[in-house]
């Protein structure tokens, strides 16, 4: 493969999940990295070129094991990050303008008519949360659009959200044991996590009660004011 292909092919792969390494959403790496066929990759760097649009930035706070915590940021009409649902997840809405209208990704090809008019509304509020079990490896993602109100000219219209996820193994290997943790634990917050992930499990719901909402709030409030310091 000659170097200009080689660089094309290295700026695809730099977007996609699995080759963020260390920095990987997906939580379950050493997967292979193999590259799409040549005309893919050419097919896609073109779109983009043609039709530039808003991304969603993603940004990791917390990890220890397979618990981590994730900040996204989702500019209105951006290019929808998606990811499969391999992982147990608590979402928490924590900023979401009602001028906004978010939605989850349809079926098809993500961008392709078929996907995009099987988009769903989720009914997101701001400073509340939803539990989500994993799904098998099905395709998760979110797009934020212009809701009926769009009189809000100068309102920020970026929604933020983050998702605390643990693995599947993370899990299972919690529930089997009996784990007494040290208070002055510096993870002790992924064993809170857990705790969480257990009880939302043997229930199946995919509500946050208020104690839930508080103790992920919290989390999350500590671990912003840890990055701003």
């Amino acid at each position: 493969m000659d170097s200009s292909k080689r660089k094309e092919g290295d700026a695809f792969l730099g977007e996609m999940t699995f080759a963020q390494m260390d920095k990987c959403d997906c939580d379950e790496c050493g997967l292979s990295c193999a590259l799409p066929p040549p005309s893919i990759q050419a097919a896609i760097m073109n779109y983009k070129k043609m039709k530039p649009s808003p991304t969603q930035e993603r940004t990791l706070i917390k990890r220890y094991g397979g618990v981590s915590i994730w900040k996204i940021a989702m500019p209105l009409n951006s290019q929808p990050l998606t990811e499969f649902g391999n992982s147990h997840r608590f979402l928490y809405y924590k900023t979401v303008p009602q001028s906004v209208c978010v939605k989850s990704i349809g079926q098809g090809v993500v961008g392709s008519k078929s996907e995009t008019d099987s988009r769903l509304k989720v009914d997101w509020k701001e400073g509340s949360g939803s539990f989500c079990c994993a799904n098998g490896g099905k395709a998760i993602g979110f797009v934020s659009e212009a809701g009926d109100d769009t009189s809000k000219t100068d309102e920020n219209m970026t929604v933020v959200y983050y998702a605390l996820k643990a693995t599947k193994s993370s899990v299972d290997d919690f529930l089997q044991g009996d784990t007494h943790p040290v208070e002055n634990n510096p993870n002790l917050w992924a064993t809170n996590l857990l705790s969480l992930f257990k009880k939302h499990l043997a229930s199946k719901d995919t509500k946050l009660d208020e104690k839930a909402l508080g103790t992920i709030s919290d989390m999350v409030a500590t671990f912003e004011n840890e990055d701003q310091n």
